[in-house]
């Protein structure tokens, strides 16, 4: 469930599937952003050079309709990296209601 993203605040509860996951390297999983329209989210981990860890993150599955979804995930997704560095590098939680 994503609760309060972006910046329109919404939820989204979605019973997506894992489609596959490599023990740290990658992880993907399936889900429907919007109405007729299943994506595959993807995230692929690789050592940074000097320590850290590079974060690729793909979606694949949309079409010429959905470009609007497009971009509301793509901020959405944005925003939830940011956490996951400010967690993950401080130990600092910017979201206390999720």
């Amino acid at each position: 469930m994503w609760t309060n993203w972006g910046k329109e605040r919404i939820t989204i509860k979605d019973g997506g599937r894992i489609v596959n996951q490599i023990q740290d390297k990658h992880f993907s999983f399936e889900w429907s952003p919007a109405n007729q329209l299943t994506t595959t989210v993807s995230f692929d981990l690789e050592e940074a050079e000097g320590g850290g860890t590079y974060i690729t993150v793909t979606e694949t599955g949309y079409t010429k309709d959905h470009l609007s979804t497009l971009v509301h995930c793509a901020g959405g997704l944005g925003e939830a990296l940011m956490l996951l560095k400010a967690y993950m590098e401080y130990g600092i939680k910017l979201r206390t209601n999720v």
